[in-house]
């Protein structure tokens, strides 16, 4: 990923003035320096409806669907939201055979760039898209100030591997489970399980993540046809790429869930700068509020929520979901800690 230049608010409307879209403050520090970029996946409208509906909010669109191959439209494809077609979104029934799309932000990096998020998922909404099981929400959050430094990279990944094997309970207990994310989203238990390695336990996994070597690791996360819970991506992208939430329009839940997963890596990044790498034995506290702690990032206990199909019970230890329902915060975004 780059870093998208700089611009002010009304360059980025494209010379207008739109109210809806508007920097904001917040006083909890929620999102760190490191960029990221949100996969929206919908149905219920085309991606050609979806491009009109995001230019009409004066946002820069890049259409990329109903190329016979996709164009290689270079890192600058990284300022625009994009909008493709995605063959593994299924419309409801009565809904046209092409009403499925994908769009992809920005790059987001400052409070201005999180605060166009809220409007685009509303007008998204009004203008009819909707999302079901066969949707997802990936999060793309930049390894590139990193990614020159094999020995340290690598150390990283394992280190976000090892986050989801030691706090599967707190991550379910905010994305669930869904049939369709066993395809494009495979629980990493599962996913190893899938590549041979019969015996779950985490101290065998956690044996098997420290051996692996960076073409082993590459590898073993780009299995044709495979998708993990998490993976990464090379080329220009050169992101972890977090895989497991439902699809959503909602921006607070949206933005949460990025929030988290770019704590999570700037967490495995700061371990292993110091040359070390997570320890499942070591995180105790299977829950939410375990994972919060080790990171450092209390102040996202009120704003994560769990999704609506899963139930409210604790799982284990888990602190209960209910009481994690806080605020809309969609508009309340301040980068930098």
């Amino acid at each position: 990923m780059q870093t998208a230049p700089e611009i002010s608010g009304t360059e980025f409307l494209g010379g207008g003035s739109n109210p809806q879209i508007r920097p904001h403050s917040d006083d909890h520090g929620i999102f760190s320096k490191r960029p990221l970029g949100i996969e929206i996946e919908a149905v219920g409208i085309n991606p050609f409806r979806a491009q009109s509906v995001l230019q009409r909010l004066g946002l820069p669109v890049l259409q990329r669907t109903g190329f016979a191959q996709s164009p290689s439209f270079g890192a600058s494809r990284f300022e625009y939201w994009q909008i493709m077609s995605d063959k593994s979104l299924r419309p409801d029934p009565g809904m046209a055979d092409d009403a499925t799309f994908e769009v992809a932000t920005p790059i987001l990096s400052t409070a201005k760039d999180f605060a166009t998020l809220a409007p685009a998922m509303e007008a998204l909404k009004n203008a009819g898209a909707r999302v079901n099981e066969s949707c997802a929400l990936h999060v793309h959050v930049d390894l590139r100030e990193i990614w020159q430094n094999a020995a340290l990279r690598l150390r990283a990944m394992k280190n976000i591997v090892l986050l989801f094997l030691a706090f599967p309970q707190a991550i379910n207990s905010l994305v669930g489970r869904r049939d369709h994310s066993n395809v494009y989203a495979r629980p990493l238990r599962a996913y190893f399980r899938d590549q041979g390695f019969f015996d779950p336990a985490p101290d065998t996994i956690e044996k098997i993540v420290y051996s692996l070597t960076i073409v082993e690791f590459q590898r073993f996360f780009s299995v044709a046809g495979k998708n993990p819970q998490v993976k990464f991506c090379c080329g220009e992208y050169r992101t972890a790429e977090f895989r497991d939430h439902q699809g959503t329009l909602d921006p607070d839940k949206a933005l949460a869930w990025a929030a988290l997963c770019q704590a999570m890596t700037d967490y495995a990044v700061k371990t292993a700068m110091s040359g070390n790498l997570i320890q499942i034995k070591s995180c105790i506290e299977d829950s939410l509020n375990g994972l919060l702690r080790l990171l450092d990032k209390a102040q996202l206990h009120d704003v994560l929520r769990p999704p609506a199909n899963i139930s409210t019970q604790p799982l284990g230890n888990t602190a209960h979901p209910a009481a994690r329902s806080g605020r809309p915060w969609s508009g309340l975004v301040r980068c930098g800690r």
